[in-house]
């Protein structure tokens, strides 16, 4: 009798059950609620049996936990052992653990579900703890326990535990249970022990496919891309079933392949194509290639080898698209240089009723600055206006989505806008940004370089000294070359002082840039104290030198640096000539200029270009040596242009060479008809060189070409 003396209303587990059954927990706990007493041992264990059932309803589980401390049942044993059990899966831990400890003992099965779930939660640290108060509760592990523990290690990168929870597992004989042999290769994988790794995997005799997997794992985070490949193919020669986890495992290991050759390596890339092609092969076989995540993966498959068509192929088969996929389609028309077709492909995407996520704006901001550079449009001007138009459009949509203030977003927006020449609207984006980084300093700092906007740039780098923003690489490169621009000796210095104090004195492009500055700066003192402090200066560092001495007027100085650089084994190229011929042409040297035009094919295997020839007949041209000269122009392996004839018309007049002026002025007329320098330099020739009765002959060659060139039109 209750208190009330109203007849105590038991609850029928005919009614109960079936409700737990079909998922209608919450009813069924209403039942529970109408008792004026506790429930049986019976009807709580089906209770919680039905939360775990159903994926781990943590309100449910609570409201059963709650009855249960009220009518004192959670002191029962058998019934508090599964309640906690029931609270751990259900997330529930620190509740979980408070059943646990007032139990006078507790299972292994509820050690199992509390380690499990402190895992789960992200406090593997307290699941290790665990092991050693399960330890002094004399309850012996068991291979779930174990993987719970091992997962912990893995988790928190705790290699020195993982091993002595190892040692400890083999000595009960759990070592080589599947469950636990495939955790402790993801264990040992993820503490980057992968000789370890493999001496487990190769212990295991009889491997499931989660081992597999497991080992590919570990090959693919130890950066290990080629070993994981030929344990698929391991696989498929032992006939292991091939799964979805297996096929992503190893789309991802080719793409960190191809990743990792060059691509140049022909060779290598067409093999990995078609390792590509026999995994697609694979997942048609295995009715998988529809599916939404390894369809995603052969996308980007294909799309990293410009296969577009197989990518578009294997796009329209998938059943359901993400944005994943499409973002994976944008990619590989943006790789293939298609940037329209790419934005065509975003604003498909929207009308499917997707939204973009960061990485589709980054790529499309992208692909608007790529058009800048689009040869297909007509002008470079309309290309800006074009990639500007579009990508204001996308600005508005990332706005009405919240991505500009996303820092990544935000600075692929600022690099676009840079390239479009839109400085205020790249200024107005990185002034907005809750958070400015280095890179975002750097990618507008770029935008000011590039648009001829050298003060605000200096400006900007200043700024960043007073922000403390501590310049990355790149950064440095930009506040280098604004220094070479603006001649701002006193800044490259301090540059200088910056670099070496933060150990960037080794990077080559940074030093590189550092000794044009200095050079730009006319420091060339300094300039060759950067050059002389690279351990193995490149043909770039040599190059940059000579151009230093001979725009300081030191040929001299040049010509010696091109001996040196000989001396010293570095392979000269066409620009290095360039260099040296044009010092020869300023000091007059005409044997020199010659040989060192020979040596460029013979012993350096270079192609002597137009610049080269222009050089040395300028030269020939100031010495008044023609017949070298036009000998020199008769022997160059291809069409002459028209600078290299105008070169010799104005020195036959300077040398009073009528003959050699004409047949120069014949051949500009040839490559370069009506060329008006050309009449101007011959008409400069003839007032110099005319005598009286040589005036009609000369004034009767100009006006028979000008009548040429009339009847020409």
């Amino acid at each position: 009798m209750h208190g009330n003396g109203a007849p105590i209303r038991p609850v029928c587990l005919d009614s109960l059950e079936p409700l737990c059954q079909r998922g209608h927990v919450g009813k069924a706990v209403d039942l529970l609620f109408q008792l004026n007493g506790p429930a049986s041992t019976k009807v709580y264990l089906c209770l919680l049996q039905a939360c775990n059932r159903n994926k781990g309803d943590l309100w449910q589980a609570s409201r059963i936990f709650a009855h249960m401390v009220h009518y004192g049942a959670s002191r029962n044993t058998f019934l508090g052992d599964y309640l906690a059990m029931t609270l751990a899966k259900c997330g529930a831990v620190d509740y979980a653990c408070q059943v646990a400890s007032s139990l006078p003992r507790r299972s292994i099965l509820t050690w199992a579900a509390i380690i499990s779930a402190f895992v789960e939660c992200g406090r593997s640290e307290e699941a290790i703890q665990l092991h050693h108060h399960m330890l002094e509760d004399r309850v012996e592990p068991n291979s779930y326990v174990y993987v719970g523990l091992l997962k912990a290690c893995g988790k928190i990168l705790d290699l020195d535990s993982g091993k002595k929870l190892h040692a400890e597992a083999r000595s009960r004989g759990l070592a080589t249970h599947v469950f636990v042999s495939s955790t402790l290769v993801s264990m040992y994988g993820k503490c980057g022990a992968i000789t370890e790794a493999e001496d487990v995997f190769l212990s295991v005799t009889c491997r499931d496919p989660v081992c597999w997997n497991a080992m590919l794992t570990a090959y693919i985070e130890t950066n290990r891309a080629e070993q994981a490949l030929q344990l698929f193919r391991q696989m498929k020669e032992e006939a292991v079933t091939v799964d979805h986890s297996t096929l992503i495992l190893a789309l991802q290991a080719l793409a960190d392949m191809e990743g990792t050759i060059l691509l140049s390596e022909g060779a290598n890339r067409i093999q990995l194509k078609r390792v590509g092609q026999a995994l697609h092969a694979e997942a048609r076989k295995k009715g998988l290639a529809s599916d939404i995540i390894v369809g995603s993966a052969l996308l980007s498959m294909y799309g990293n080898y410009g296969c577009i068509e197989d990518a578009d192929n294997v796009f329209a088969s998938l059943f359901h698209r993400d944005v994943v996929s499409w973002n994976a389609m944008i990619s590989a028309y943006l790789d293939l240089g298609s940037d329209i077709t790419a934005l065509q492909f975003y604003v498909q995407m929207c009308k499917d009723g997707l939204s973009p996520d960061q990485t589709t704006f980054m790529m499309t901001f992208r692909a608007c600055r790529n058009i800048t550079d689009d040869p297909s449009l007509a002008q470079k001007h309309s290309n800006r206006m074009t990639a500007f138009e579009l990508g204001r459009a996308l600005h508005d949509d990332a706005h009405k989505l919240g991505y500009t203030s996303d820092t990544q977003v935000a600075n692929t927006l600022v690099s676009m806008y840079g390239k479009c020449g839109a400085i205020f609207e790249a200024e107005s984006v990185f002034n907005e940004l809750p958070c400015q980084g280095v890179v975002s300093w750097t990618v507008l700092l770029c935008a000011y370089v590039e648009n001829g906007h050298p003060e605000k740039a200096l400006d900007l780098y200043k700024e960043m000294q007073l922000e403390c923003v501590l310049m990355d690489d790149i950064a440095i490169l930009y506040a280098f070359q604004t220094c070479g621009i603006l001649g701002v000796v006193e800044m490259c210095r301090r540059l200088h002082t910056e670099i070496t104090s933060a150990n960037f004195d080794n990077d080559l492009a940074i030093v590189a840039t550092m000794l044009n500055s200095y050079k730009s700066c006319a420091l060339m003192s300094d300039a060759c104290a950067c050059f002389h402090e690279v351990v193995r200066p490149t043909t770039v560092f040599w190059n940059a030198c000579m151009d230093g001495h001979a725009l300081e007027g030191s040929h001299m100085a040049c010509l010696a640096m091109f001996q040196n650089m000989k001396a010293t084994c570095i392979k000269p190229d066409e620009f290095t000539f360039i260099f040296a011929l044009s010092a020869c042409r300023h000091t007059g040297l005409v044997d020199a200029s010659l040989n060192y035009l020979e040596s460029l094919s013979q012993d350096y295997d270079l192609i002597p270009n137009a610049k080269h020839y222009g050089v040395v007949v300028d030269l020939l041209g100031r010495v008044g040596d023609f017949k070298k000269l036009y000998n020199l122009i008769k022997q160059t392996p291809y069409q002459t242009d028209a600078a290299i004839w105008l070169s010799l018309l104005g020195a036959s007049g300077t040398h009073d060479d009528f003959e050699i002026a004409m047949r120069a002025f014949e051949r500009v007329m040839e490559v370069a008809p009506g060329h008006c320098g050309a009449y101007i330099m011959l008409s400069k020739a003839c007032q110099k060189l005319m005598l009286p009765d040589s005036m009609t002959k000369m004034e009767y060659h100009v006006q028979i070409q000008g009548a040429k060139l009339l009847g020409g039109h």
